[in-house]
């Protein structure tokens, strides 16, 4: 099995090692470490673009040039109406990328 570099950077962050087959004789290598940055170095605003995108089924890039969600995420965790008022756009971003 190949590990991408998002599970190798996430299996380093835990402090495992990707399983490697040994063989006799040979002596193993360690893998280059993943330069890609930690999963916890990102911004909460970021995190919650990346949840939005995924509830909308579509790129990061498209929900973040969204004005109603700029304009929302500020209030988005402390107020649930904001919430309720994002999902209709969020419905409707999905229903085009089908």
């Amino acid at each position: 099995m190949s590990w991408d570099a998002f599970q190798q950077a996430v299996l380093a962050e835990l402090g495992l090692v990707p399983y490697q087959v040994r063989v006799p004789g040979v002596r193993p290598t360690r893998p280059d470490p993943v330069p890609a940055a930690s999963p916890l170095d990102v911004s909460d605003d970021e995190r919650m673009l990346a949840r939005l995108a995924y509830a909308a089924a579509c790129p990061v890039e498209v929900v973040q040039g969204l004005a109603v969600v700029q304009a929302l995420l500020p209030r988005l965790r402390q107020e649930p109406q904001v919430k309720r008022a994002l999902w209709p756009h969020l419905r409707a971003l999905r229903r085009e990328r089908r």
